[in-house]
């Protein structure tokens, strides 16, 4: 758990204004919380006026959250291929919110809670992935959830009640602007 959570958001601001509007004159927090140099997973959502504009991240944690949150923000604003990248006049607009995952663990569908876990799905060589709160923030039930993610990884919407469908759950802290 990261405690200096107002650092992630700047740090995340920090990465748009450099790589979005690219000011080389802006300088970077300092990242005084310890957890920032642990391996964890995260994503970078952003959104504009209420509206999803982007949204990336890493779930098995291969580097250190620092550099996790600038790769997650670059590519949330760049490379998020449902949208165009960011421009630079946009950047002020944006919305920050950070998801610490932690590791993702394998789990039977009855212990899946909607709310409390984030969730991928596997099978058939194919996967998905929701955070968290976007089954909350959807007003999806438990059986729209599932369908959806099972839609998103273009899996058959009712996949996810066949033996073949493996599930991962994690937690997520989250940080908003």
């Amino acid at each position: 758990m990261i405690k200096e959570t107002q650092q992630a958001i700047e740090l995340a601001r920090w990465t748009l204004n450099s790589y979005v509007k690219g000011l080389s004159n802006v300088s970077q927090t300092e990242l005084t919380d310890p957890y920032f140099n642990e391996k964890a997973g995260v994503f970078v959502t952003l959104k504009k006026n209420g509206m999803l504009r982007g949204c990336i991240g890493i779930i098995q944690p291969t580097d250190i959250l620092a550099r996790n949150i600038i790769t997650s923000t670059r590519n949330s604003a760049l490379n998020d291929h449902r949208f165009p990248p960011v421009r630079s006049e946009e950047v002020d607009e944006l919305e920050i919110e950070i998801s610490i995952l932690s590791l993702p663990k394998e789990s039977k569908l009855e212990d899946i809670e909607i709310g409390k876990h984030g969730l991928i799905v596997e099978g058939s060589g194919k996967s998905a992935v929701y955070l968290p709160q976007v089954a909350v923030e959807q007003g999806w039930t438990f059986d729209q959830w599932l369908g959806s993610l099972c839609n998103k990884a273009t899996l058959p919407t009712r996949y996810w009640t066949g033996n073949e469908a493996k599930f991962y759950i994690f937690t997520a802290q989250i940080i908003k602007e």
